[in-house]
Formats: C-alpha cells, structure tokens, sequence
C-alpha cells in the first residue's frame, strides 16, 4: 500500500520546536508539550472544589511541618527513611524539602481541567505541587490550568 503520509507537513516535530524562527519550522504547531505531571492525581484533581482545597491545603500544611521538623537533618542521605508518609513525597517535592522551601496555598491555582481527558474536573495547578508543569504556562497563561474548560 503506498501513500502520500511523508510528504504531508506534520503537526508537530522536535526539530520544528527547536528552530528559533517560526517561519523556518516546517510543522503545524512549532510549541507543544506533555502537559502536566502532577505525581499526586488524587491530591491535585476533585470533583469538588471545596474538597479539593482542603486537600490542598493538608498536603501544602504537612509539607511545610516536614521542612521544619527535618531542618536540622534535611542534608541526611537518611532523609527518605524520615518521612512522613501521609502525603506523596516525589522527587521534586524532596527537593523542595531539602532547600527548606515553604509552600503556600493560593486560590488562583485551582481551575477547571480535564481529567484523562475527557471527564471536567477541579485542578489545583502549581509548580510547588505538581511535579511538572512543562510549557503548559506558555500555552495558557502563568495562571491557567491545562486544557480550560
């Protein structure tokens, strides 16, 4: 079976994504991205706002208890084993903890999403919580969620 598939210009390519001049890029799209890693789906997403704030701010409060009461050991290559584990400890959020970064709620971050991707849902979009937010703020907006409602 032949078809014309490789001469069709492409939605979008790395190396379209690379160039620094639009006009050169030979894809539809020169930016995409993955969009958003939260590592914490069940703390980040809800269908109530109001539950899903008080998720929230349970992760961002025990968080911030876990940087103060490691302060001291927070360089430990034991630090793992002293966590507590009533909230996801990533890779990210560990080493927030090891910079001694405090987290703080903020009611902009949460938003309408969609979830996996067709079911709307409540998101809380961050940088502190969600593990990674990729070039979704470039998409968007800083302040907008990943596919708006």
């Amino acid at each position: 079976m032949q078809t014309d598939f490789d001469s069709l210009m492409p939605v979008a390519t790395r190396q379209a994504k690379a160039e620094k001049e639009g006009a050169r890029a030979k894809a539809v799209f020169q930016l995409f991205t993955l969009g958003v890693v939260t590592n914490r789906d069940d703390w980040v997403y809800d269908d109530d706002p109001d539950h899903l704030v008080k998720k929230v701010r349970f992760f961002i409060e025990r968080y911030n208890s876990e940087v103060e009461r490691l302060r001291s050991v927070r360089d430990s290559k034991e630090l793992d084993g002293m966590l507590d584990g009533t909230i996801k400890w990533t890779r990210a959020v560990k080493a927030d903890l090891r910079k001694a970064l405090h987290y703080r709620f903020d009611q902009r971050c949460v938003c309408q999403s969609y979830y996996r991707p067709f079911v709307k849902r409540h998101m809380y979009f961050s940088r502190n919580v969600n593990e990674m937010v990729y070039k979704v703020p470039q998409l968007f907006g800083p302040t907008a969620g990943p596919n708006q409602a």
